[in-house]
């Protein structure tokens, strides 16, 4: 599964569809920076408390309002860190969780 498909919606219009599209690549883009850098992060409170953080940011600063609201937005940005952190313990390397 796609961050895209994390993170879109049904009813979303053209212009929104891309608008979500673009994010989730730039999400995905700072999510591999970010965890690049880390060593073991999914075993380290602190260290899932900010790659959260870092999906919550971007998901709130980059999916358009409306259609998507802040309970939403919360939603989702939950949803992306529960994938990515299960594919990063799991068996497959984060890039394939992407």
């Amino acid at each position: 599964m796609a961050i895209f498909d994390l993170l879109r919606k049904e009813g979303l219009t053209q212009t929104e569809r891309e608008k979500v599209k673009q994010s989730s690549k730039t999400l995905l883009a700072a999510l591999e920076r970010e965890l690049a850098t880390l060593d073991q992060w999914t075993l380290k409170e602190e260290t899932q408390s900010n790659v959260l953080v870092l999906i919550r940011d971007h998901v709130f600063a980059e999916l358009p309002s409306p259609p998507f609201t802040e309970a939403e937005k919360a939603t989702l940005a939950q949803r992306a860190f529960d994938h990515i952190r299960a594919k990063s313990v799991g068996s497959e390397s984060f890039r394939h969780a992407a």
